[in-house]
């Protein structure tokens, strides 16, 4: 972006509370053109339906363009003996104590949206980052998690053997 916009670009990632700390700070930002808000499903949708923000997400950002669309895959850990989704499902529901590890709102909403949808429970584990989903997911301490294709940076063949099941 620097050699397009010749000027130097600092991009800083503020972490913390699902994404709704760093829009605060850009909503509070001096109106100079300079102070971008990468907007998601998490930050600029599903936190105000969550928590009560100390910004308006309807007057205080304008859109300037869609930059990404984002899919995500169902991954399991490598003991689960299901081929398909519908033998995960299957599993799923003859095994009542399943966690699923997530990293946001968008994920916990996904999570949410599959239990109602094949009728299965599992219990939400929240995380930090998806790094310590990745690591929990190929150490067994969680059993499923949705994330993006991207999203399980450890997945093989990084992992040395310590595979996750995707659908």
């Amino acid at each position: 972006m620097r050699e397009k916009l010749g000027q130097p670009v600092i991009i800083e990632y503020i972490g913390g509370a699902d994404g709704s700390i760093g829009a605060g700070r850009a909503a509070r930002a001096k109106p100079d053109g300079y102070t971008i808000d990468i907007g998601n499903l998490g930050n600029h949708v599903l936190n105000d339906a969550i928590y009560s923000l100390n910004y308006d997400l309807l007057n205080d950002f304008a859109p300037i363009s869609p930059l990404i669309t984002q899919s995500f895959f169902l991954y399991a850990k490598k003991t689960v003996p299901a081929r398909d989704l519908a033998e995960l499902i299957a599993w799923l529901k003859s095994n009542p104590k399943v966690s699923a590890g997530t990293t946001g709102p968008g994920a916990r909403l996904l999570i949410a949206v599959f239990q109602r949808e094949t009728g299965t429970h599992q219990a939400v584990v929240p995380y930090r980052s998806t790094a310590a989903v990745s690591q929990d997911l190929m150490g067994g301490q969680i059993d499923i998690s949705f994330n993006t294709p991207d999203g399980l940076p450890l997945v093989p063949p990084l992992a040395a053997g310590r595979a996750v099941r995707r659908w």
